[in-house]
């Protein structure tokens, strides 16, 4: 019965570790008048605690 009962306590772990998975949003902001990306930005996604603030953009040629 303790066996059991450790089976399931590592089954929940490793169901709650894998569940954190990461999204990934890539994108570019820009302002509307000038076309020029934006830097330091922050991003929210509506009705959620996800917040993220945006990074320096490097144009490759």
């Amino acid at each position: 019965m303790r066996r059991n009962y450790m089976v399931v306590c590592l089954l929940l772990f490793f169901g709650v570790t894998f569940a954190q998975d990461e999204t990934i949003f890539k994108g570019i902001v820009i302002d509307a008048k000038t076309q020029n990306p934006l830097e330091n930005v922050v991003i929210s996604i509506q009705n959620s605690a996800i917040t993220q603030l945006t990074t320096r953009v490097v144009f490759k040629k």
